[in-house]
């Protein structure tokens, strides 16, 4: 159990120097604030390699929350290091264009694509070979990692297994969502809508639905993984209720797990729904990676 549970939320211990210097992660290269791109100071990601014989390795992707607005990689530093250390996967963490740039989401989903194009190359420069890869996210990063593996399907520079979603916004037209205080200003943000309202938010259903996940469900999605909490009380538990139906709707492989009374931080406390979510990573980055 503990390997399992490492695997994502690994403890590190976060020794200081006395000058303040955090100490190479043993057993794991580490190439920090890496640009992906010219575009934005934002276009930025850490890059961990695992220093193996074999280097035809396993890549994941961790893309960060924060309502499309805030958040930063450095966020999941730690769990991104242990899973290299401990399992010999390449992981990656990466920052990207938001809000406050007039970023929608398809720019976030262009910062996606040139991040892995550039993490294929790098590793290639370093003697590595990615064979695939998975994407993990958290709430806005949830949503952005479900919608570029859908939507972007036959164009990945990295062909992606499988698709992880804490807590992730799928249908940006829920009625459900516009029950909570302020929350239009964000979905109209990413959806490229202005003026999104409360009241309004029906008229721009079709440029809702074209910014959601659910909008690009085929059976050949990536395998996915939904975690949500039933009471969620910014992103709503129908969200991953309408995108599983969907899923079972076309044959994808998919699995929901549901976190009975939580809310947003689905993973804030250990339980039964946390230990199947570590154990499904587990297994599903094994048969994905090959070890």
């Amino acid at each position: 159990m503990q390997k399992i549970i490492a695997f994502f939320m690994s403890i590190i211990a976060f020794i200081m120097s006395l000058f303040g210097l955090t100490p190479k992660t043993p057993g794991v290269t580490e190439f920090k604030d890496l640009a992906y791109g010219s575009v934005s100071s934002s276009q930025k990601l850490d890059l961990y390699l695992p220093e193996r014989d074999d280097k035809t390795v396993g890549l994941i992707v961790y893309i960060h929350g924060g309502g499309w607005a805030s958040g930063d990689k450095k966020e999941m530093d730690e769990t991104a290091k242990g899973v290299t250390r401990d399992f010999g996967y390449a992981t990656a963490s990466l920052n990207y264009r938001m809000l406050d740039e007039k970023a929608t989401y398809i720019e976030m989903l262009e910062d996606i694509q040139s991040a892995l194009v550039f993490i294929k190359q790098k590793a290639q420069e370093n003697g590595y070979t990615i064979k695939c890869c998975g994407l993990i996210g958290y709430s806005a990063g949830a949503h952005l990692s479900l919608l570029y593996a859908y939507k972007n399907q036959g164009m990945y520079p990295i062909p992606v297994d499988y698709v992880a979603s804490l807590a992730g916004p799928t249908d940006l037209s829920d009625p459900n969502f516009y029950k909570v205080e302020g929350v239009e200003t964000l979905l109209g943000g990413v959806a490229g809508v202005s003026g999104l309202t409360a009241d309004n938010y029906r008229d721009y259903e079709q440029e809702l639905l074209a910014a959601s996940p659910v909008s690009h469900v085929s059976a050949t999605v990536p395998k996915t993984i939904l975690c949500h909490g039933t009471a969620d009380e910014i992103v709503p538990y129908t969200n991953a209720q309408i995108l599983s139906q969907k899923l079972s709707d076309a044959g994808a492989s998919y699995l929901l797990i549901t976190f009975e009374g939580a809310n947003h931080g689905v993973l804030a406390e250990s339980s039964a729904s946390a230990d199947l979510y570590y154990q499904t990573l587990v297994e599903w980055s094994k048969t994905a990676f090959g070890y």
